[in-house]
Parts: structure tokens; sequence; C-alpha cells
């Protein structure tokens, strides 16, 4: 990595060719380049920095997963308990670090600009690359889902019925309704 370079650099592999999901992931990638060159300020403002960006990641991912598990839900996605599973996995370690950081704990920022960094480009490469391709071929091979009465996701440029058949979280019972993590989360101060 140049110096001018990005930390954390969005490359067109990791689009889903869902134009409303791939603006949010870029979005991410702005804010934790923005996290990270907080980290590397060096100056007595760096804290503040960092407290003001972890502010605005812990927002942004509250809405793009609350973003992507609707999407899964009215499309009907079968893998949506399990990647709903991986973003609470990353919910709790997300707010596990800002915890120790709020605690005087030993913290090591730029480490968790790394954390963030590989976590949210593996998941989009992995997990949200399946769902992508999920969504796309639903889309494409289900008429209904393109019908000009069904619920249209902003911006996503799909359509899919309004309400559709109820998804379960299988057998994952333990897990949390989407959002609640991040919405009992309280800013860092």
């Amino acid at each position: 990595m140049t110096k001018d370079a990005p930390f954390m650099p969005w490359d067109d592999r990791y689009s889903l060719r869902i134009p409303l999901v791939d603006g949010q992931h870029k979005q991410l990638v702005r804010l934790v380049n923005g996290l990270h060159d907080a980290c590397r300020a060096g100056s007595s403002n760096a804290e503040e920095a960092f407290r003001a960006s972890v502010g605005e990641i812990v927002n942004y991912v509250k809405k793009h997963f609350h973003t992507e598990e609707r999407i899964m839900e009215r499309i009907g996605y079968p893998g949506l308990a399990e990647h709903r599973y991986e973003h609470r996995q990353f919910v709790a370690r997300f707010l596990l670090d800002v915890r120790h950081f709020e605690e005087g704990r030993p913290f090591v920022a730029r480490g968790f600009a790394t954390f963030l960094r590989d976590w949210i480009l593996s998941h989009i490469a992995c997990t949200d690359k399946i769902m992508g391709a999920y969504v796309i071929k639903q889309v494409r091979e289900n008429p209904i889902l393109v019908a000009p009465k069904n619920i249209v996701i902003p911006d996503l440029g799909l359509s899919v019925p309004g309400g559709g058949a109820p998804v379960r979280e299988g057998e994952r019972p333990d897990l949390p309704a989407a959002g609640s993590d991040l919405d009992a989360a309280r800013p860092i101060r």
C-alpha cells in the first residue's frame, strides 16, 4: 500500500450488480478508509476522529444489514438465517471492540480497522456474492417478482412481492431480530 493508496480499495469484482447494495458497500469502504485515516492521524484530534468514524460506521452498518436482510426476506432467500447469523457475529465482535476502547483497555485502532476491512471484503466476496446471484436469478426467472403492483425496493431496480412467504430462522432460534444488537448499542463517548 503506497502512501496515497486507500487502505481498503474498492474493486468491481466485489460488485453484486445490485446498485443499492453495491452503493452501500462502497460507502462502507469509504467509512473504513476514513477510520483508518483517523487512526494514522497521530494528532490530538485522532481519538475524536476515531470516535466519530466508529459512530458513523455503527449507524451505516445498521442501515446496510437491515437493507440486505429485508431484500433476502422479500425474495425468500434460503440462506437468510446463515447470512443473518454472519451479520450478528460481526456486530458482536464490533461492539466488543468498541466496548474495550470505551473502557480504556489495550486497543489497537489500526488492528480494528484491519479487522473491519478483512471481514467486510471477505463477506462481500463470499456470502454477499452468493446472495446477490440468487436475488438476480430469482428476478430473472420469476416474472411475478417484477410485476408493477409489487413493492419495489427503492433504487434496487428489482421488485419483490409484498409480504410473500414468511422466512423462519430455521436452526438458529437464538438469533436476535434484525438490527437489534446495533439498535441497543449506545453511541461511544
